[in-house]
């Protein structure tokens, strides 16, 4: 606590300025809402968002720290009145009495070093009684201290008596400054460890060799090369080592779901492909992905809306595979007539296999339209298939 300048007359005040206290409440308030709206944003998990969860977490904890440690003490002089506050919120603790229980000033004089390395004296302020003493500020001058003690004395009729500091070396007391002095330095190291390196460590400063891809792409390839040859659990491994180069990688999110799904792990399947979704909103080929995940679910109407949404984010001419996907989905859910609609305008695109596939889709519906048979899910619909429209980069 330090004298503030901004004092009524007869009072004096000491405490933090309110500009840091305010500033501090600003910091609690700034740094917890940070930290939980941080939480909730899909790529927590990868270096970015480690980096912004643990500065908020920071700000958050520095703030707190400042509005609850705070405290000042009040000296009407005219009334020879003392109010002592600490605390904040359903901390706040307040204590009142008479300067007349007091009956000298303690000055406690400290030897400390500056910024610049040289010695200097601190001093610290108490009013002393019989009955106990009252804490008024540290960290002064030795010159300002000392003329402050002199004045105070003078105006409350009271003496000035210089204390030496004497200070408990205990085995916990060198424990809790030898904590506090490493604190900054284990932080930045934790911050550097768990947040910073894996984000740049990885993701921007891959190793390559002459003529080399990045580490990352030849997984992604490798990974491709392998869920073709139906390696799923080879494609598994080598998407997951291009996530760790790459943790926002929509298109890597995206065929790892595949090889999961092709595996049976349709939950994990799903998450990861919804994963991949939120770093890339706007890829329609990927909302295909979650709607198809849900279908291998017998999710079929949660497949149908994400189908939906997926033809809205995809030119027509690239569509073919999301509206035979979307067509079987709507047999099984008994919407003929849109189904159709969408079989044909996968015919029309002559995108290999998806166009034939809709061509046999549409006569197997005529054949059974013809007879009067009751419509099936068509086949294939639970089977894995080798997508070529999901292995772009």
């Amino acid at each position: 606590m330090v004298p503030l300048n901004n004092n009524a007359p007869g009072t004096l005040r000491f405490g933090l300025p309110p500009v840091v206290r305010h500033a501090g409440l600003l910091l609690a308030l700034l740094g917890t809402s940070s930290a939980v709206a941080v939480s909730f944003v899909p790529g927590i998990a990868t270096g970015l968002g480690r980096i912004l969860f643990v500065g908020s977490a920071v700000m958050s904890l520095a703030g707190w720290g400042i509005a609850l440690l705070d405290r000042s003490v009040v000296l009407d002089l005219a009334g020879r009145r003392f109010r002592h506050y600490r605390g904040f919120g359903i901390w706040h603790r307040e204590r009142a009495g008479s300067l007349d229980a007091f009956d000298r000033f303690e000055i406690r004089c400290r030897r400390r070093f500056n910024l610049y390395g040289e010695p200097e004296t601190r001093v610290g302020l108490s009013l002393a009684g019989p009955n106990g003493s009252l804490r008024l500020c540290d960290g002064l001058l030795d010159g300002r201290g000392r003329a402050l003690a002199a004045e105070l004395g003078e105006r409350l009729a009271m003496s000035v008596a210089e204390c030496a500091f004497v200070e408990k070396q205990t085995r916990m007391t060198k424990i809790v400054r030898l904590g506090v002095a490493a604190a900054p330095f284990v932080g930045m190291a934790a911050v550097f460890a768990a947040a910073i390196w894996p984000a740049i460590g990885h993701s921007n400063f891959e190793r390559r060799g002459a003529g080399q891809y990045p580490a990352s792409v030849r997984s992604f390839d490798a990974g491709q090369s392998r869920y073709i040859e139906h390696d799923y659990i080879g494609a598994e491994s080598e998407f997951r080592k291009a996530l760790e180069f790459r943790p926002m990688w929509p298109q890597a999110n995206n065929m790892l779901a595949y090889a999961l799904a092709d595996q049976g792990k349709l939950d994990a399947a799903l998450e990861t492909a919804i994963k991949a979704m939120n770093q890339g909103p706007n890829e329609g080929y990927i909302i295909d992905t979650v709607a198809e995940m849900y279908q291998r679910r017998r999710e079929w109407k949660r497949a149908a809306e994400y189908y939906e949404l997926a033809l809205q984010h995809e030119y027509r001419s690239e569509a073919a595979e999301t509206n035979v996907k979307y067509a079987e989905t709507l047999l099984v859910l008994g919407r003929r007539e849109e189904a159709i609609r969408h079989l044909r305008l996968a015919e029309a695109s002559l995108i290999p296999p998806w166009s034939p596939r809709a061509a046999k889709m549409l006569e197997a519906l005529d054949r059974k339209k013809t007879t009067g048979g009751r419509q099936k899910p068509a086949a294939g619909t639970e089977r894995a298939i080798i997508r070529q429209g999901k292995t772009v980069q």
